[in-house]
């Protein structure tokens, strides 16, 4: 049986109509028809060339049941503050990389069967902007200044990678105190292209003392701290998101779709031009020519969907009301500033995954 045989036998008999997206698009094709037996020959099929991935994507979302919007609370929490609705951009895909029946993945919820955006994914790109933020400190402030001090014989890029390399772990490793008592230092030190290792400064965590965040016209900056200031970057790093030896203090949790509906759902298409250049063997290597047949990928992304996002100061650390919201406040400005400036998922350089105030 020809897989464009096996996708008519499976959307055109059966159950008319199914509530799970999830199922749908990773499993009925593999299971559906067969009593929840395999199907060999459909698996053996199903990796054949002649697959139709448009109409396998618009199969799919013909038996998705979904006539009323699908609306999904989260209860509210002590210290819990709610970002949103943003709505999609321009267009957004999660979990592109996952394994799936038609090349390129989708990340649906295991239970509810729709799409959401992984808490630790929001953790991630937020802790990303302060960590860039603190980088461009390091680098251009004139306290400290680490960009004149490159050796001669780096390029820019290799020592701003591994200034950026260097901070990342320090900041992931933590500065407890040692058993000595004395606090972890950060040291940043090179290893030029003539094998030579030369030490730039010998602790960026004294720099980051002394530095806390600002935020210029809705701009997330690390600057030099004033005298009203009681909290510097470090510390507001290590109390957001923890490190290898201590638990961050807030929680961000995993975002849905205010009101999902059918329509929320568009297929796009990748259309590669060069794939006698980049499939063969570098040995067998083709020139990138022009007279190359497109190879058109389809594939599943949401478009004009609006999301909440939530976060909340930890329950089992209790902290001043005061300095909890202050803490939230600027996690919110910075998740934020991170999805309508950085955006999530995948292809954000090709502008997919960013989000606009609406």
């Amino acid at each position: 049986m020809r897989v464009r045989e096996a996708i008519d036998r499976i959307f055109n008999q059966g159950k008319s109509n199914y509530d799970n997206l999830s199922l749908l698009f990773y499993k009925w094709g593999i299971w559906g028809l067969n009593r929840w037996e395999v199907d060999e020959a459909w698996i053996k099929d199903f990796g054949e060339k002649s697959i139709n991935k448009k109409k396998f994507l618009s199969a799919i979302l013909r038996k998705w049941e979904l006539n009323r919007g699908f609306k999904l609370e989260l209860p509210k929490l002590p210290n819990m503050k709610e970002l949103g609705p943003l709505k999609v951009g321009y267009r957004l895909v999660i979990g592109m990389g996952y394994p799936s029946p038609v090349e390129n993945g989708f990340l649906f919820h295991h239970t509810y069967g729709i799409p959401y955006i992984p808490g630790e994914a929001l953790k991630g790109i937020t802790r990303q902007v302060l960590l860039l933020a603190m980088y461009n400190y390091l680098y251009e402030s004139k306290g400290v200044n680490l960009k004149n001090r490159k050796p001669s014989n780096m390029t820019e890029d290799e020592y701003k990678e591994k200034l950026l390399e260097t901070l990342d772990k320090c900041l992931s490793s933590g500065r407890d105190k040692k058993s000595g008592g004395e606090k972890s230092k950060c040291s940043f030190e090179v290893i030029d292209n003539n094998k030579n290792k030369n030490r730039i400064d010998d602790d960026l965590f004294e720099h980051l003392e002394k530095a806390c965040l600002d935020f210029n016209k809705g701009v997330p900056e690390v600057v030099q701290c004033t005298g009203d200031s009681n909290l510097d970057v470090l510390a507001l790093f290590e109390t957001l998101f923890g490190s290898q030896k201590k638990r961050g203090e807030v929680i961000f949790f995993d975002a849905f779709p205010v009101d999902l509906k059918k329509e929320h759902f568009e297929l796009d298409i990748m259309n590669p031009h060069y794939g006698e250049y980049y499939g063969s063997k570098e040995k067998e290597r083709k020139p990138p020519a022009d007279w190359y047949n497109p190879n058109p990928i389809v594939f599943l992304t949401l478009a004009n969907t609006k999301f909440k996002f939530n976060i909340a100061y930890h329950p089992l650390n209790p902290l001043d009301e005061s300095k909890s919201n202050k803490i939230l406040e600027i996690a919110e400005k910075l998740l934020r500033f991170a999805l309508t400036t950085y955006g999530i998922g995948g292809k954000t350089r090709s502008g997919y995954g960013w989000f606009e105030e609406k």
